[in-house]
């Protein structure tokens, strides 16, 4: 039961973003793939059970 819980909280986030935050992305990180710091970022968030309130980062 535990491993599950343990596999449970490690999924990543899946909610969506909008499509202009690929540009600004690479903005900001140029040269970086930024499918993988998507990727990784999702996995952070999953890891620390954290439900971003502003994902886009637009206000």
């Amino acid at each position: 039961m535990k491993a599950a819980a343990l596999a449970q909280a490690a999924e990543p986030w899946t909610g969506p973003l909008d499509r202009d935050i690929y540009g600004d992305a690479r903005n900001v990180a140029p040269g970086w793939h930024i499918h993988y710091l998507e990727r990784e970022w999702r996995n952070w968030l999953g890891e620390n059970e954290i439900i971003p309130k502003n994902p886009d980062g637009i206000s």
